[in-house]
């Protein structure tokens, strides 16, 4: 009883962070399609340069974000363990409220390198899904934990499925408004977290070995594995997001707005998983046995698309991938949490995030290529990627001496 008393204070605690984490997810998801068209549209940015030009300089404005977080996402972390989450949190939404403000002031003035800018700013500064991760680890339980995170992946899923429609909507493109209106809800954020977020006690540790990238290598056999697993599943999953669109295209000549359909869609196959798992099915399914499991129907779904002949065969293969990413996500974190000490928790986030931002960068650099090779391939490597993660996984699991689910 006393135990179920303190989970239900734990999930309270945390209701601050779902609201600032749905308002930032909304304001991502929100500018996400406003991007390609700065440099693709016809009164877009570099309109006087080659469309071979501005496809490159939008490949490194999308790289230069994740590009930074490689380097910030350890530090911030282990700063959040020496320090506070509430610290790092402050300082990752004011870095998101200077991105989006100097991003809004490059295409107002028309000026690539404010967007460079702004996006590297809020890359090395908006670490806040790391101290929004390792908070969640402080304030729940290894029986708790993918519950929590679980409802984490549901208002991401919410925030992707209103952003996009919103954007869509009110045809905001070329314009900074949606820029500065982020600005404002990051700020607001900020004193959300400033007078409502209430931490738990914990003992600081010595940060100032901690935070590069090479704790890696010093980190466990244990969570190293998990990390080269969790590092293959992001790799497979970028290459086929980056490369999803096309595929649409060319098998089914699907428009742009018919594409943000299928993104509503996947995002609404991911709520409806997430209020399962999180009401009903994390009494029952523990993440170190459901992930080998989910991680080989992921793969096995993406390459079935390269065999489909009608929409109605897509629309059950976005199911079943949406369905297995969505238990996919909230597990892989509760079980990178679990295998490490709680008193490190900032570090193994960040650690986790490094891992995400370097596949985010790998992926569309290399999909580019290799789909001048065979327009096919990308999605042989994706769901071969995703498979060698799945076989990683279960190696560490079963190895000698090594316990996941602690």
């Amino acid at each position: 009883m006393l135990l179920k008393q303190s989970v239900e204070k734990n999930f309270f605690r945390l209701f601050p962070i779902f609201f600032v984490l749905f308002l930032d997810l909304l304001s991502f998801s929100a500018v996400i399609p406003l991007i390609p068209p700065l440099f693709l549209g016809q009164e877009g940015i570099l309109t006087n340069t080659s469309l071979q030009v501005r496809y490159i300089f939008l490949g490194a404005l999308l790289a230069s974000y994740p590009l930074a977080q490689i380097f910030s996402g350890p530090l911030l972390g282990a700063f959040s363990d020496a320090t506070s989450r509430k610290k790092v949190l402050l300082i990752s939404f004011l870095g998101n409220c200077l991105g989006y403000l100097f991003v809004a002031f490059g295409i107002a003035t028309s000026s690539v390198i404010w967007l460079f800018i702004g996006n590297i700013i809020s890359g090395l500064l908006g670490g806040n899904i790391v101290a929004i991760n390792a908070l969640i680890a402080d304030l729940s339980t290894p029986y708790t934990k993918a519950r929590y995170y679980g409802f984490l992946n549901l208002i991401f899923g919410i925030a992707f499925v209103i952003g996009p429609y919103i954007t869509s909507y009110f045809s905001f493109n070329l314009s900074p408004y949606p820029f500065l209106i982020c600005a404002f809800f990051a700020i607001a954020n900020f004193w959300i977290i400033l007078f409502f977020l209430h931490e738990k006690e914990s003992s600081p540790i010595s940060w100032k070995r901690e935070w590069h990238i090479k704790t890696f290598f010093l980190s466990s056999k244990k969570l190293q594995g998990i990390l080269i697993s969790g590092f293959l599943l992001f790799l497979g999953w970028y290459f086929f997001i980056k490369f999803f669109q096309v595929f649409l295209f060319n098998y089914f000549q699907f428009s742009g707005q018919k594409f943000s359909e299928v993104l509503s869609y996947f995002g609404f196959c991911c709520v409806l998983t997430q209020i399962l798992f999180v009401s009903v099915l994390y009494k029952w399914m523990q993440p170190h046995k459901f992930l080998p499991f989910m991680l080989g129907i992921l793969s096995l779904s993406l390459l079935s698309l390269l065999y489909i002949e009608d929409e109605t065969s897509l629309w059950i293969v976005v199911t079943i991938f949406s369905i297995a990413y969505s238990f996919i996500s909230p597990g892989f974190i509760a079980v990178i949490s679990n295998s490490e000490n709680p008193a490190i928790q900032g570090k193994v986030m960040g650690l986790y995030q490094s891992v995400q931002a370097l596949a985010k960068v790998l992926a569309p650099s290399l999909a580019g290529i290799i789909m001048a090779v065979n327009s096919d391939l990308p999605l042989l490597i994706s769901s071969t990627c995703i498979m060698l993660s799945a076989l990683t996984f279960f190696f560490v699991k079963k190895s000698r001496n090594v316990n996941v689910c602690s």
